[in-house]
């Protein structure tokens, strides 16, 4: 039993931090494309693509290479360390862009 709840645990823990920093930035980039001028369109495009990718990569590997719990040592593999980076650049991105680019809010009269 409990080794069932150490494994939800590990899986959850796995989905949060390899999911969720690039849905937040395919998100952040996809809400800002409506008011953004012409040169920060391509790149927030290729920001909603790289960070999509990122999440299909990641998603796929919870999916079908989910970590074991044989120890600390050997419970992550090479692709889940990529993962891990790549969802840490897609974190850092998504708070470069909260600061960086504001939503620009529109008054109506």
């Amino acid at each position: 039993m409990t080794a069932a709840i150490a494994l939800v645990l590990l899986i959850g823990i796995s989905i949060l931090s390899l999911c969720l920093p690039p849905a937040v930035a395919l998100i952040m980039s996809a809400r800002r494309l409506s008011s953004a001028s012409d040169e920060r369109r391509s790149v927030l495009r290729a920001a909603m693509y790289v960070s999509g990718a990122i999440l299909v990569f990641n998603t796929a590997l919870i999916l079908f290479n989910p970590p074991e719990l044989h120890g600390l040592d050997d419970g992550l593999s090479r692709l889940h360390a990529i993962g891990l980076v790549l969802s840490w650049l897609c974190l850092w991105g998504a708070l470069a862009m909260a600061f960086l680019m504001r939503v620009r809010r529109r008054t109506y009269p």
